[in-house]
């Protein structure tokens, strides 16, 4: 464990963060709920063009830790990214 997370975890800021992203994606979250509509619309204009639809995870780098916090919300995205024929790319998996 570095320092810095040490650090964090002492005047609260990685609560704060981690509340906030996990805020986010909650499901009574109105953003989230129009999710699935706007990765839909995305999805067919993409068809439409004849664009290939790639949905880029980018990790959260408050911790780089085997035990990534965020894995949940990947999963959601993953799941509502694929529901449409989207590829989901993780780089962070790639490098482990």
């Amino acid at each position: 464990m570095s320092q810095f997370g040490n650090l964090l975890r002492n005047v609260g800021a990685k609560h704060a963060y981690e509340n906030y992203y996990n805020g986010l994606y909650a499901s009574e979250q109105a953003g989230w709920q129009k999710s699935p509509t706007a990765f839909a619309e995305l999805a067919q204009i993409c068809r439409d063009r004849n664009i290939p639809l790639k949905i880029v995870l980018i990790p959260e780098l408050h911790s780089l830790a085997e035990d990534y916090e965020f894995e949940p919300i990947e999963s959601l995205i993953v799941q509502v990214g694929a529901t449409d024929g989207g590829e989901v790319l993780n780089p962070d998996r790639r490098f482990t």
